[in-house]
């Protein structure tokens, strides 16, 4: 579910450029490797939810 405001360290590092936008938080931890396809496939499945089913196969 997006956050109505920015919490305090996005805010901090991107200010005013966050501002009217939502702020999705997928709950994926930062230990995968770059391009790895587990985290294709996870981003794509959690993103779906907000894009579409249809916008999970593309690519």
């Amino acid at each position: 579910m997006p956050s109505p405001t920015p919490l305090p360290r996005q805010q901090a590092k991107f200010g005013p450029a966050l501002q009217g936008k939502p702020l999705i938080n997928l709950r994926i931890p930062d230990n995968y490797p770059f391009q790895n396809p587990a985290l294709v496939a996870l981003l794509r499945a959690r993103l779906a939810g907000y894009q579409g089913p249809e916008w999970a196969t593309i690519g």
